[in-house]
């Protein structure tokens, strides 16, 4: 009787451990060490239009991404490791812009500046759009301490791990499989 419980035991702190706790922690790590997306974002560029009607761009108006004020989050500005990433402009039309040659980026504080040019001269429509990677709230910001919390994931799966082969080798001596030529 006693065996039937520590193999119940085992399966129980392997089974609720890795499905359960491992996956748990796993999931609220995720939301520390990864970078969230705004796809899509729609970004007014009226205020960078000189009024006329060749509708040519104010290269010196700086436009700030919305999704994130990065502006108004002062822990952000200087963050090396909590830059916006993975930035891609897209013109009235769709097409995507090409930093330096249509727009200027400012990763570090979410703003960019357009250049003006054919492609962002459409008159027809102020209206563009954006996607890139940005920090969330909670997000660390160091790269050590993102690396800490994979290793500890890593050390709590191999001590679930331990745990219950611990258990199983218990039993499997308790009930003289160990020692006996088989």
């Amino acid at each position: 009787m006693k065996s039937a419980s520590l193999l119940i035991a085992a399966f129980l702190t392997l089974i609720l451990g890795v499905a359960g706790i491992l996956v748990t922690i796993s999931a609220q790590e995720q939301e520390l060490i990864a970078l969230d997306w705004a796809s899509n974002e729609t970004l007014d560029m009226s205020s960078a239009r000189d009024p006329g009607p060749a509708g040519s761009i104010n290269s010196s108006v700086t436009l700030t991404l919305s999704t994130h004020e990065y502006a108004t989050d002062p822990w952000k500005i200087g963050e090396t490791d909590c830059n916006i990433a993975n930035f891609a402009l897209f013109n009235q039309s769709g097409d995507t812009m090409t930093e330096t040659t249509d727009y200027v980026l400012n990763a570090a504080v979410g703003t960019l500046t357009l250049v003006n040019n054919s492609n962002m001269n459409d008159v027809t429509s102020n209206i563009s759009s954006t996607s890139y990677q940005y920090c969330p709230d909670e997000f660390l910001t160091q790269s050590w301490t993102r690396s800490v919390m994979d290793v500890v994931i890593g050390f709590f799966a191999l001590s679930l791990l331990i745990v219950s082969v611990g258990i199983f080798y218990q039993i499997a001596k308790q009930e003289g499989l160990f020692g006996y030529g088989i």
